[in-house]
C-alpha cells in the first residue's frame, strides 16, 4: 500500500483554512478536513495543496485519486514546498499508469488555466486511473 508521510515544515504564514483543516485533521475528521484544505488549495496555499495531495494519495477522508493526488503536489511544488516535488515525481513515474499520466499531468494544465472543477469534483474522464496503489513495473 501506497503511503506518504511529510511532517508540516511553514515557511509562510498559514491560512486560516490550512490551519482550520490542520485542527480537523489531528481530531480524526479527515473528510471535512479534505474539503478545508481543498478550499485553501484552490487559493494557492502550498501548504494545503502539500497536504491535500497527502491525503488523496493515501485515500484519507475518502476516496484514493492518484491523478489529483500528483496534480494537487506538482502545484504545491510549483508554489514553493520543495518537498512535493519529489513526491508528485514519484506518484507519475511509480504509481500512476501510463495510460494515466497524460490526465494526471492535464489536470496540472487547466488549474493554471483557471479551471480546476476536474480536479476539485473528481470528475476525471477515465475512472479507471484513481484507484491504483501499486507500483509500476519497471
Amino acid at each position: 500500500m501506497l503511503t506518504f508521510v511529510v511532517l508540516l515544515g511553514c515557511t509562510a504564514a498559514l491560512s486560516s483554512e490550512f490551519l482550520e483543516g490542520l485542527g480537523l485533521y489531528e481530531n480524526g475528521q479527515l473528510k471535512e478536513a479534505r474539503e478545508a484544505w481543498t478550499t485553501a488549495a484552490i487559493n494557492e496555499d502550498s501548504n494545503a495543496q502539500l497536504r491535500l495531495g497527502l491525503m488523496l494519495a493515501n485515500g484519507e477522508g475518502g476516496r484514493r485519486n492518484l491523478l489529483a493526488a500528483y496534480a494537487w503536489l506538482a502545484l504545491a511544488h510549483h508554489n514553493g514546498a520543495a518537498e512535493a516535488g519529489e513526491l508528485s515525481t514519484t506518484l507519475l513515474n511509480n504509481y500512476i499508469p501510463r495510460h494515466c499520466q497524460y490526465e494526471a499531468m492535464k489536470l496540472v494544465r487547466e488549474f493554471k488555466m483557471g479551471i480546476f472543477e476536474r480536479l476539485t469534483t473528481e470528475k476525471l474522464k477515465d475512472s479507471r486511473c484513481w484507484k491504483f496503489d501499486k507500483p509500476n513495473k519497471s
